[in-house]
């Protein structure tokens, strides 16, 4: 477990070291002009840094697990059992995102149906499925995944805005994914024998986490100030629930701020912004799609904007990169994290359904784009 823990915080050290070559070489092509820094986006910062302040105070209080635990005892049978995974995986994702959603539910799906015998099928069937439940709900709200609250911050589109470019895509995706939540019929349908434990809510961290939503809402609404608000709920957490900041992952802090700092000082570059500017121009959604899988979603998010006004493309782009097979999401990752550490699955006979699985539901919601003019 120390050598794993070691090997994880080298690779972060990595990517840091290379977020913090790109910001340096960019600033190459501008020296001795550093007036970019001064239009370093702090309000975008501080909203996506609310978030991961929000997701550390919802996993304290336990409630995700508490309410799937409650469900989860009613079932019958093992399918039974499979399509309420695949359920939580997606409802969860669909407000809280994919990555808080699959943290909570993966453990959860190996600790009970990785348990029982001669259903290998039906546990990997179940995982691959919940990680693109994951995803697809994740498509729905701004705020569930960075790349696309960024995007919604920085075109400033209203939440209904939003919606009416992401519900197509979180519609469809929801249609076509149960197909898949019903056609395994490999195994017998034996009865579930396990039986879940109760979860202990933490009642104190539930009710921050609700009364901090609803003011970090608020900001997102342009109501309440987010360079005051988030401040102030920092400050608070660290006086009074020091525990909980302690919980922040210091990597994703220094990660966001090294992104939104490469993309100003790429947009402030003369050559770099025109070389941008042509490469992506008309081809927003194309040239996005194929850099989020090179780079991942948010960073191409990120930089990308700079250099187009066609925000609804790139949420596409977004949308569409979050289920591509070979793409490096997080949520992929860490199912991959979880499998290994628990050896219950066959990881060759997962990757192999999870390439086949969601290859077809790319090339679904790509006929989708395509159909409603958005590639």
């Amino acid at each position: 477990m120390k050598i794993k823990s070691i090997t994880i915080r080298k690779s972060k050290n990595i990517v840091l070291l290379i977020m913090a070559g790109l910001v340096l070489l960019s600033c190459l092509f501008q020296y001795p002009d550093f007036s970019f820094l001064k239009g370093f986006p702090v309000e975008k910062y501080f909203s996506m840094l609310s978030i991961l302040l929000l997701s550390v105070y919802l996993m304290e209080s336990q409630y995700l697990h508490h309410l799937v635990y409650k469900q989860l005892n009613r079932s019958k049978t093992r399918k039974g059992l499979s399509r309420r995974l695949i359920f939580f995986s997606f409802l969860f994702s669909t407000f809280f995102g994919d990555t808080l959603s699959l943290f909570v539910m993966i453990p959860i799906t190996l600790d009970s149906l990785g348990k029982e015998k001669n259903c290998k099928y039906l546990l990997v069937h179940t995982l691959v499925l919940q990680v693109l439940a994951g995803e697809i709900g994740s498509f729905l709200f701004p705020y569930t995944s960075l790349s696309s609250l960024y995007l919604f911050l920085e075109y400033g589109y209203s939440f209904l805005s939003f919606l009416r470019i992401s519900f197509i895509f979180f519609l469809f995706g929801g249609i076509f994914l149960l197909p898949y939540v019903l056609i395994l019929k490999e195994e017998e349908n034996d009865v579930f024998q396990g039986n879940f434990r109760e979860s202990r809510l933490d009642t104190n961290s539930l009710l921050h986490f609700f009364v901090f939503s609803i003011f970090i809402f608020l900001s997102y609404l342009r109501i309440l100030p987010i360079l005051l608000l988030f401040p102030i709920l920092s400050f608070y957490t660290l006086i009074f629930r020091r525990r909980i900041f302690l919980k922040l992952d210091g990597f994703l802090f220094l990660f966001l701020f090294l992104i939104l700092l490469l993309k100003e000082s790429t947009y402030h570059s003369a050559l770099l912004s025109r070389l941008f500017g042509e490469w992506i121009l008309a081809h927003e959604t194309g040239r996005g799609f194929i850099l989020s899988e090179i780079f991942t979603r948010l960073p191409a998010a990120v930089l990308l904007s700079s250099f187009s006004t066609k925000g609804r493309q790139l949420i596409v782009a977004s949308i569409l990169s979050t289920i591509h097979p070979l793409a490096l999401n997080y949520s992929s990752i860490m199912a991959i994290v979880f499998l290994r550490k628990a050896k219950l699955v066959n990881l060759k006979l997962f990757l192999l359904h999870y390439l086949m699985v969601h290859g077809q539901m790319l090339i679904i919601l790509l006929f989708l784009a395509f159909f409603t003019g958005n590639f």
